[in-house]
């Protein structure tokens, strides 16, 4: 990923949680399961120039991070939790502070609260996909 791409988070409710990034699209995927009694280990995958996007459970939800090696402070912060009565998870941005010139962040039941600062951000609200 060079500084003058685009960069697309997708987060979308699977069985297990997981990062993936795909170079060709410069996008990332991922998962974030609906049973959040388990406890996962943290998963993490580089997507190129220092930046790592980090998934963690905190207890009742998934945090969502992307960090450079060099700085001290995450490029955004995503909370992603389950809405128990509908089978799907809600997703709060709470802080987006990016050199990354051009971000889309979409999640199912996406809510923007915080403070944004970026380039050029995209926020999507998207409808989660029911698994038989």
């Amino acid at each position: 990923m060079s500084s003058h791409e685009r960069l697309t988070i997708r987060i979308d409710r699977g069985q297990r949680p997981a990062v993936t990034y795909n170079q060709s699209t410069s996008s990332v995927q991922i998962y974030v399961p609906l049973d959040t009694s388990v406890n996962y280990q943290p998963c993490q995958q580089s997507v190129g120039n220092g930046y790592t996007v980090r998934l963690q459970r905190m207890q009742q939800q998934y945090k969502i991070s992307m960090q450079h090696t060099l700085e001290r402070k995450p490029e955004f912060v995503v909370f992603a939790s389950n809405l128990v009565h509908k089978k799907e998870i809600k997703t709060t941005v709470k802080e987006v502070n990016t050199k990354v010139e051009d971000l889309t962040i979409a999640g199912s039941n996406l809510e923007v609260s915080g403070i944004l600062k970026g380039h050029n951000l995209t926020f999507e609200s998207t409808v989660g996909e029911f698994e038989y």
